[in-house]
């Protein structure tokens, strides 16, 4: 109470410093004072001393403790919570902020926590050395230094490991931060050698002069071949090829070698280059014939033969050439070939002409007694030689003077060349008794018959060189014809010309007698029977116009052959022309037609109206398989000709309907043509034909369990533009009706998509995505095979294995078991007994399904 008032007249005050303030009501009009004062205290808390802790570094992936203090209350940036404690885990450095409260006051203070990212590491190959006693193991890393527990260190790799040592830890640390580092240990490979198999090969058998092929050979995958002199030791001729060439032949070794480690196959295999040498083909000596001959062609040298010209494929043959021929024979043997040729000439044969003979006069006083032999020959260049009696020729002159009266012979020799023979004609010359005049005498008349045409002349002179006569040739004056037996009426052109009904053949008989310049009555001297075919009679040719059909020609006569030349079988409206026909005669003797005349026949027929080509389609577009119907509703005739096609080559005829199956996409065209004999008429409509082409891929198409696979589409229509997607697949597709999808499978699955166009057509496609589990290898280190079904069986087991290798030594070194079947185990049997407790070194190489490859090496013990 009491005291002077701080401020009057006012509802708020501040004060100057922390303390106790009073409030005093009074009524200014009355100056009346509330009984006591109301105390009311300022209370000035401190400001909290908020701490967030020191600032911090971590590796990338690492947490952070971050400990605030200096108050009741917390709150923390970045969400990390409102405790004094709370974890970090920044992917970057990152500054965090807490606010501090107590008493309800509050204050702020940073931390920042610094991120070091982690180094990487990748181990690649790792390596045997060429001794096999020490390993090498690649690797790339980057964000730091790296260094191995054991071998020697370089810059990307660690070389020099002694084999015994396994795993070796490859560490690489941050030059940042030392806290931060990534490690991985490396399991030695196997660099002891396995059994590897001899390279396979197959002989080369070549000709002597053939280009030497190289010598092949095939090894497993990651072997190669070196080429070796001899089947064991030696330096190699070739390294490291598949295949080598000689320089000659013999027995050539492949080796197979294991690049990586040097191990080599047990043995070499032998491959032989044999060089067979080229038969001595030998077709003969060249030989000469007579044309119509045959040759015998015998060649030799091989054991198998093939003659030119068809001749066959024997050593010997036969040959009949018409000209001089060159035949080639291959001759073969061991498969090796070569040729020769034989030449064959042909000779014409010799011809001496014809025989023949003539007379003289035993004495000059009579008449002519000699005669030239060559003027009796048809062939000059031969020669004459007397038969039996006959004299010695002056030359070539006879001279009958003094001689016996008789017929003397002379062969006249013409000579064959080559192998033909000679030919030979006989010259026979008479002698007769001039001195009394006397008519010859027929020996041999004429009896013959001819076949002739008419108007033809029959030759009859030619006829006369038949009859032969004894006589003095010298009163012989000729030989005359007639037509009848009295030999009274001679004969002229008419006796010969046909005179019949034009159909059938005539015959008749002409007479031949000699004249004597002693006598001048004919000397009978045979006869000729003469048959005359008939001239072409066109009144015995009957043809026939048919309206609109075919025209025919006929005949009366039955001798007449009738052969079409251009008759047509159908004539449609509106046709008209000219049929042909050749007309021949058919004699009974058979001879060349005497005839063979065309003969004409006119035809026609009536157009017909035009058609109209109106049809309908059952659709007006469909999808590519689909079948379309088409169906006629013009105008025309059944008879007409209907032609359908379409524009992508299907055509079809016939009045219809007509079922097509489309098959080409497209908007394509549909023609009908109907024709007739007077006009065609063309309609052309128009079809769309769809369809849908899709390709699905999975990018990945193999990934782990858990991860995701992206399924892409690319879809087309030939004619669409809106195009619907249906998925099917599992549970985990991100949708069931999008153009591209994700999935996040458990296990294998088949995605497929269908896409459908608007005009209905669809196509679908499907992929697979396999899922696969870690690689994994589980290796036990003893097993017991008593027979109690526990553990009998030392087996390797793994996860994602394609390819496996099993190898099992004693501790004498010896191979007690191998297997490249995974699922194949030791039961501890060796060559049939039961071996020893003890411990076996085991080798194992094994590469999964990503392609990797990992080598196993180490020692399992055999209890009972």
């Amino acid at each position: 109470c009491g005291g002077l008032p701080l401020l009057s007249n006012s509802g708020s005050y501040t004060p100057a410093v922390a303390g106790t303030y009073y409030a005093e009501a009074r009524d200014p009009l009355t100056g009346c004072l509330s009984a006591t004062r109301t105390p009311i205290d300022l209370i000035i808390n401190p400001v909290p001393a908020a701490n967030a802790g020191a600032d911090q570094g971590i590796c990338s992936g690492d947490d952070a403790i971050l400990s605030a203090s200096g108050g009741t209350g917390y709150q923390w940036s970045n969400g990390l919570g409102n405790t004094a404690s709370v974890t970090a885990n920044p992917a970057t450095t990152t500054t965090y902020t807490v606010t501090v409260t107590d008493n309800g006051c509050s204050a702020t203070d940073d931390v920042t926590v610094t991120v070091t990212p982690l180094p990487t590491l990748t181990v690649g190959a790792v390596n045997c050395s060429a001794d096999l006693l020490t390993y090498t193991i690649n690797f790339t890393a980057t964000g730091g230094s790296a260094a191995a527990s054991s071998g020697t260190m370089g810059a990307t790799s660690v070389s020099d490991i002694p084999i015994a040592t396994s795993p070796v830890t490859i560490t690489v640390t941050s030059g940042v931060n030392a806290a931060c580092a990534v490690s991985q240990d490396v399991n030695a490979p196997n660099c002891n050698c396995p059994p590897i198999g001899a390279p396979v090969g197959s002989d080369v058998t070549i000709c002597a002069g053939a280009t030497i092929p190289a010598l092949s050979a095939t090894v497993g995958v990651g072997l190669v071949i070196d080429w070796y002199a001899t089947a064991s030791g030696g330096l190699p001729l070739l390294s490291n090829s598949g295949s080598y060439t000689p320089a000659g032949a013999g027995t050539y070794y492949a080796e197979a070698r294991d690049p990586l480690t040097g191990c080599l196959s047990a043995t070499r295999t032998p491959i032989d280059l044999i060089i067979n040498p080229v038969p001595a083909a030998n077709a003969g000596a060249d030989q000469s014939i007579c044309s119509g001959d045959d040759a015998t062609l015998t060649a030799s040298g091989g054991t198998g033969y093939q003659w030119s010209n068809g001749l066959g494929n024997t050593a010997s043959v036969t040959a009949n050439p018409a000209t001089a021929t060159t035949y080639t024979v291959t001759v073969t043997d061991n498969g090796c070939s070569a040729t020769d040729d034989v030449t064959v000439t042909v000779n014409e044969p010799a011809d001496a002409g014809n025989d023949n003979g003539s007379s003289v006069c035993d004495d000059a006083a009579d008449g002519n007694t000699t005669i030239d032999l060559l003027t009796l020959t048809s062939v000059a260049g031969g020669t004459f030689s007397p038969v039996g009696g006959a004299p010695a020729l002056a030359g070539t002159t006879f001279d009958g003077a003094g001689l016996a009266f008789g017929t003397y012979t002379y062969n006249y020799t013409v000579s064959g060349s080559g192998t033909c023979p000679d030919d030979v004609a006989i010259i026979e010359v008479t002698v007769d008794d001039c001195s009394t005049p006397l008519c010859p005498t027929i020996t041999t008349p004429l009896d013959t018959a001819l076949l002739i045409c008419d108007g033809k002349d029959p030759g009859l002179d030619d006829l006369t060189n038949y009859i032969t006569f004894n006589g003095l040739s010298i009163n012989f004056a000729g030989f005359a014809w007639y037509s009848d037996a009295a030999l009274t009426t001679p004969v002229d052109s008419l006796d010969y010309s046909y005179s019949g009904n034009n159909c059938d053949e005539m015959t008749t008989t002409l007479y031949v007698a000699m004249l004597c310049t002693l006598d001048p009555t004919p000397i009978p001297a045979g006869f000729l029977n003469l048959t005359i075919y008939p001239p072409l009679d066109t009144t015995l040719l009957v043809g026939t116009e048919g309206l609109c059909a075919p025209p025919t020609l006929t005949s009366a006569c039955l001798n007449y052959i009738i052969t079409e030349d251009n008759v047509p079988s159908v004539v449609e409206p509106g046709d008209s022309g000219t049929a042909i026909w050749t007309v021949s005669y058919n004699g009974s003797l058979g001879i060349d037609p005497c005839f063979s005349e065309p003969f004409e026949v006119a035809y026609g027929c009536p157009e017909a109206p035009c058609p109209i080509a109106d049809f309908t389609l059952s659709a007006d577009s469909l999808c590519t398989g689909d079948a379309l119907i088409l169906t006629f509703t013009g105008t025309a005739d059944t008879a007409d000709a209907y032609t359908w096609s379409v524009s992508d080559g299907q055509v079809v005829t016939g009045v219809g309907p007509q079922t097509l199956t489309m098959n080409i996409p497209g908007v394509l065209e549909v023609m009908l043509i109907v024709s007739n004999s007077a006009c065609a008429d063309t309609s052309i409509q128009t079809v769309s034909v769809s369809e849908v082409n899709v390709e699905l891929v999975a990018s990945p198409t193999s990934i782990a369990s858990g991860e995701t696979v992206a399924l892409d589409v690319s879809a087309t229509s030939v004619l669409g533009s809106n195009l619907t997607y249906t998925w099917t697949g599992d549970a985990s597709l991100s949708c069931n009706d999008c153009v591209s999808a994700t999935a996040t499978p458990l296990e294998t699955t088949i995605y497929t998509v269908i896409v459908t166009d608007e005009f209905g057509c669809l196509a679908d496609d499907a992929v697979s995505v396999s899922v696969f589990s870690e690689n994994t290898v589980i290796i036990p280190n003893a097993f017991s095979p008593n027979g109690d079904a526990q553990n009998d069986e030392f087996r390797i087991f793994g996860a994602n294995v394609v390819g496996f290798e099993l190898y099992i030594y004693n501790r004498w070194g010896e191979l007690v078991f191998q297997t490249m079947n995974k699922d194949e185990g030791w039961n501890g049997i060796y060559k049939d007994k039961i071996q020893e407790i003890g411990t076996y070194v085991f080798y194992a190489r094994v590469i999964f399904e990503d392609g990797t490859e990992t080598f196993y090496k180490g020692n399992v013990t055999l209890v009972r």
